[in-house]
């Protein structure tokens, strides 16, 4: 055998070598819902993040920096909360739930403005 065909065997050795490591080194099922944990869970942050203020928005006209206080059970809902000292309003809450890609609930000063994403009439 030639030093070329020595060097090509290597090569080929190498490759396959490689491939056998990362075949076999893929993601347990912890890891993968430990990332679909993750996921879910950003994707709900982010959904609120930007449907929440909007909401706040058209019904009291004010643009919200981000909210006070944030609460979530990562998992199936998220809760954004902004207090305020003076202005239109001086306490809001916004309710965004998992596989519902608009406000669940807006409470705005203790009174429900939006419910499951429809305005509530007032009395």
């Amino acid at each position: 055998m030639s030093n070329v065909q020595k060097l090509i065997a290597a090569v080929v050795g190498v490759i396959v070598v490689g491939f056998l490591i990362v075949g076999t080194s893929g993601q347990d099922e912890e890891d993968k819902l430990n990332e679909a944990f993750l996921r879910n869970a950003a994707m709900l942050f982010k959904i609120a993040n930007t449907q929440c203020p909007k909401a706040l928005k058209k019904h009291t006209g004010v643009s919200m920096v981000p909210p006070t206080e944030s609460e979530s059970d990562k998992k199936t809902f998220v809760k954004l909360t902004w207090i305020k000292k003076s202005g239109p309003f001086k306490k809001a809450t916004c309710l965004i739930v998992e596989n519902q890609n608009s406000v669940k609930e807006l409470v705005v000063d203790g009174k429900t403005v939006l419910k499951d994403g429809l305005p509530v009439a007032s009395d």
